[in-house]
């Protein structure tokens, strides 16, 4: 997590999307190096896995930034995300 904070997101002038798009990469490499089938690591990008894919990163997003307006006014900070795999 520090590198890949280092070397993508701290010290570049990013707008909330943007490193909100940023952790969204991050959370769905997570997922597939989570999964033990190489074809399954493959299956999240059919139409048929990616809806599913898509709102298991969103509830990891929620559960790291929770709140609507946090989503929209507050970018993701270092500490949330390191809190968030901590108490994993």
């Amino acid at each position: 997590m520090d590198n890949y904070w280092k070397r993508n997101l701290e010290n570049k002038d990013l707008s909330i999307s943007e490193i909100d798009g940023m952790i969204h990469k991050f959370i769905h490499n997570l997922l597939l190096m989570a999964e033990d089938d190489p074809q399954m690591q493959h299956a999240v990008h059919l139409k048929s896995s990616m809806i599913q894919h898509q709102e298991m990163i969103l509830s990891i997003k929620d559960a790291i930034k929770p709140g609507i307006f946090q989503t929209f006014y507050k970018p993701y900070t270092k500490d949330q995300i390191k809190n968030y795999f901590t108490k994993l």
